[in-house]
């Protein structure tokens, strides 16, 4: 979620910030989908893909459209819909190929610039879109994934230990009942604290 919305946990000075309350809102949700589930929210596929006991997955569904047509046996009742997103806000999906950059200080910008060239080509990007194309998926809501923008999202440099610290956080709000305000500060103080231990 934080991604479709472009928030990054940290700012330009590696410092934690979540101010925004839209780290509030992520929060909640996963708090009342906890209350009306019972279940751990945070984690993979498995329950949908492979134990088949929840009704939904919110996610990634690259790999339900590249295996459309060989798991169509496997899962034959399923379909698409958009991405959640929060009132007031764009439509947006996290950007599912990453964001491509050249930095400012490159000394070899052009060279840059003609990779990712052939990165967007149309001979690398047709091997998506057929993806896209196989018979069974094209009896899906296709739309719902090739309709929506993709965020302008940015990875941070220390996003990765932020999702780790998040997913933390959540199970703790879960298993703990601890209320969303102390996970958020609990959040930012232990991110932070790693962050400066890896500078």
């Amino acid at each position: 979620m934080y991604e479709s919305a472009a928030l990054n946990y940290t700012d330009a000075n590696n410092k934690v910030d979540l101010s925004n309350p839209l780290f509030s809102k992520i929060f909640q949700v996963y708090q009342e989908a906890h209350q009306i589930t019972g279940r751990e929210v945070v984690g993979n596929a498995d329950p949908f893909k492979k134990d088949k006991n929840v009704a939904m997955f919110a996610g990634n569904v690259d790999a339900f459209i590249q295996d459309a047509d060989r798991n169509k046996d496997q899962y034959p009742n399923w379909d698409i819909v958009t991405f959640p997103h929060f009132d007031g806000m764009p439509m947006t999906v996290p950007p599912t190929n990453g964001v491509y950059m050249v930095a400012s200080t490159s000394e070899h910008k052009e060279q840059a610039l003609l990779l990712i060239d052939a990165l967007l080509s149309r001979e690398n990007t047709k091997q998506v879109e057929d993806q896209y194309m196989n018979p069974e998926m094209l009896k899906k809501n296709v739309n719902a994934v090739k309709a929506p923008k993709q965020s302008l999202y940015v990875p941070g440099e220390f996003d990765s230990k932020g999702n780790a610290e998040f997913n933390n956080r959540i199970r703790d709000m879960e298993k703990n009942n601890v209320d969303i305000n102390t996970e958020l500060r609990t959040f930012a103080e232990n991110l932070q604290k790693t962050i400066e231990e890896n500078q």
